[in-house]
């Protein structure tokens, strides 16, 4: 079972929805009940963000994303960046570790650990990194930790031995494996 957080909120229209009436503009306050404050965010145009970088590399941001969001819930740790955090850590991955094809997901999840490893390693990269709509760096005050990304990382390095070790019983590679989808009538 999984615990869900209800918080306030209210529609209000930004100027650029009241221009051009696209619902991706659409914003809401939340409200911070703790500091008596409402916070202004803009979901629907994150998710945008997400569906163009998702189409430009043929579902494969959405793939990660969905892989480490398992990784995170099934885990069971909390030392796990948020939700949010997470699609916008897989968001800002470099296009060359997004270019994987049908297939390729065992590389494509090693690419992510790399990429998971690179931020671990480079705290200038890591810093300079926004969520999808530029509102906010992704490792600031109470968002994500390095902490957390650790957890991230270790967690998808944990799969990726196991996968590695499976494969290395039939004398395959991760870099050489493949998965087949069964074919659908």
């Amino acid at each position: 079972m999984r615990s869900v957080d209800v918080v306030p909120a209210n529609w209000y229209d930004t100027n650029d929805f009241a221009r051009t009436q696209k619902k991706v503009f659409r914003g809401v306050h939340l409200l911070d009940y703790h500091k008596q404050t409402r916070e202004e965010d803009v979901p629907f145009l994150h998710g945008e963000h997400l569906d163009i970088r998702d189409r430009q590399f043929d579902g494969n941001v959405r793939r990660v994303v969905r892989l480490c969001k398992s990784l995170k819930y099934d885990s069971g740790r909390k030392d796990m960046p948020s939700s949010y955090d997470i699609e916008s850590i897989i968001y800002r991955m470099p296009e060359g570790d997004l270019g994987w094809t049908l297939g390729q997901e065992l590389q494509l999840s090693a690419a992510c650990h790399r990429w998971l490893e690179r931020l671990l390693a480079n705290a200038i990269l890591r810093t300079s990194l926004h969520i999808p709509d530029g509102k906010r760096k992704i490792f600031t005050d109470g968002h994500t930790t390095v902490e957390q990304l650790r957890g991230l990382h270790d967690e998808l390095g944990r799969v990726l031995a196991d996968v590695e070790r499976g494969l290395a019983r039939s004398f395959r590679k991760l870099s050489d494996a493949r998965l087949e989808a069964p074919l659908v009538n």
